[in-house]
């Protein structure tokens, strides 16, 4: 997957699947898919040139089995409008844990 270009990533996850501190887990999930599918690393400092930017959403730090939508924009320069938004690809993901491991699978391109 070319990781240079801009677009908005949505992976859906039980959220006590990722790994490490639960307040971190939006990072960590970036982390990993940066990593996985990109190879490269997340950029989430925030930079008027590029970065990643992450949508947060409410009980990521659950102690329990809940299911939450993560939203990532990957290569932006800033908030994008309603426009800008539908005119970058959007990729739909799905992860789960397998043993140790967290997994991905695409559902939607």
């Amino acid at each position: 997957m070319d990781s240079s270009g801009q677009m908005r990533v949505i992976i859906c996850v039980y959220v006590t699947d990722i790994p490490g501190e639960p307040l971190r887990r939006h990072t960590t999930l970036g982390e990993l898919f940066c990593d996985q599918v990109l190879h490269r690393q997340l950029n989430s400092q925030l930079n008027p040139s590029c970065y990643d930017g992450m949508h947060i959403p409410e009980g990521i730090d659950s102690d329990n089995r809940v299911k939450r939508w993560l939203i990532y924009d990957i290569n932006v320069q800033g908030p994008l409008n309603q426009e800008e938004l539908l005119n970058i690809p959007h990729k739909v993901f799905l992860a789960c844990k397998n043993g140790k491991e967290l997994y991905r699978t695409c559902i939607s391109h």
